[in-house]
């Protein structure tokens, strides 16, 4: 007899009201939902170790959305016309964004390479040459430039507060063309 869970996975699983949370927090609580699931699922039964990386696979490719790595390699197929609105693109120019893309994938491709050699040892002394790298791009990138390519404070939030610049600004000549 197949085992009965306390409580439906679905309700575990699905959120309809995540408007006080980030999409990344809900996204973190689901997948420590899903993983609470699947612990109480194998502690009772056999899953195929194929099932589990499936799982895991998706919960990866669906956390890529909304990463700014992912939206500029997209970037690099689309044509101009239809490209959206990126806070980054408004503030710099798209070679610039390009070029910010190439050097990033170069040295995802040369860690990816590092790992798979024998040198793999010093991985994490590569990961600290990252630090170098990143210090370097401040001479081939402004410090303009390099706070909306590569910044801390997510993309929707600086986009909500350009907008709410650019109402108060509109609002203001607006008064003071009613003067």
């Amino acid at each position: 007899m197949a085992p009965i869970l306390k409580t439906p996975a679905h309700q575990l699983v699905e959120k309809s009201n995540d408007s006080f949370l980030p999409h990344r927090q809900w996204d973190l609580i689901r997948t420590d939902q899903l993983v609470e699931i699947i612990v109480e699922i194998r502690n009772d039964m056999f899953i195929p170790m194929p099932v589990l990386y499936g799982v895991f696979l998706y919960m990866g490719v669906a956390s890529l959305n909304g990463v700014q790595f992912m939206d500029r390699l997209k970037l690099l197929l689309m044509p101009l016309k239809h490209q959206p609105d990126f806070i980054y693109l408004r503030h710099v120019p798209l070679r610039r964004v390009h070029l910010f893309t190439f050097l990033q994938v170069l040295c995802l491709a040369l860690l990816w390479i590092l790992k798979s050699t024998v040198a793999a040892i010093i991985f994490p002394v590569m990961i600290l040459a990252l630090v170098a790298v990143r210090k370097g791009m401040d001479y081939l990138f402004s410090q303009h430039d390099l706070s909306f390519l590569d910044d801390v404070i997510p993309e929707k939030d600086k986009k909500k507060k350009e907008d709410e610049k650019k109402k108060k600004k509109k609002k203001g000549s607006l008064d003071s063309d009613n003067d």
